[in-house]
């Protein structure tokens, strides 16, 4: 149903839109990584309780900063004249947009970071070292993530200079 030209759209509208536009070539070799990370943590650290809790509290005081870090960033790209978002929504030699583009990585780090946050939060209470595991993968993928994002900001400027 559309109301003042806004669509509403279902969470797996939504979650397709997202992934359409994610580089999912970068978003591969970027879990294959992750994993890679996670694994040497596994298994050339000591892992005992101890320094699960201390990694867990490590993430949950890094990754609220890391998220706010993403919506600043994200609030900037919005914040681009009009003129600025009509070229960077024009279509590219690839068949994409990057606003779109730059848009989901955005938003697919952000989820990265939140689900980072409540699964160490969880892990404080529970205890299951597999939580641990699942936290510290999303926590290589978000910081990869980052990297790349700060790129694509990097990248914008040829875009708000010609806007000029």
């Amino acid at each position: 149903m559309a109301n003042n030209n806004v669509e509403d759209k279902s969470l797996i509208e939504t979650l397709c839109d997202l992934i359409c536009n994610l580089k999912l070539c970068y978003q591969c070799s970027m879990l294959v990584f992750s994993f890679i990370c996670t694994f040497c943590v596994s298994l050339f650290l000591n892992l005992s309780d101890c320094i699960f809790k201390m990694l867990t509290e490590l993430y949950l005081s890094v990754f609220p900063c890391t998220l706010g870090l993403s919506i600043a960033a994200y609030a900037i790209l919005i914040g681009f004249q009009s003129e600025t978002i009509n070229k960077l929504l024009q279509i590219s030699d690839n068949g994409t947009k990057a606003f779109h583009v730059i848009s989901a990585s955005m938003i697919f780090n952000g989820l990265l970071q939140t689900l980072t946050i409540i699964i160490s939060f969880v892990f404080q209470f529970n205890n299951i070292p597999l939580l641990f595991y699942i936290s510290t993968f999303l926590a290589c993928s978000s910081l990869i993530q980052i990297m790349d994002i700060l790129l694509q900001l990097f990248a914008l400027r040829t875009f708000v200079i010609n806007s000029k």
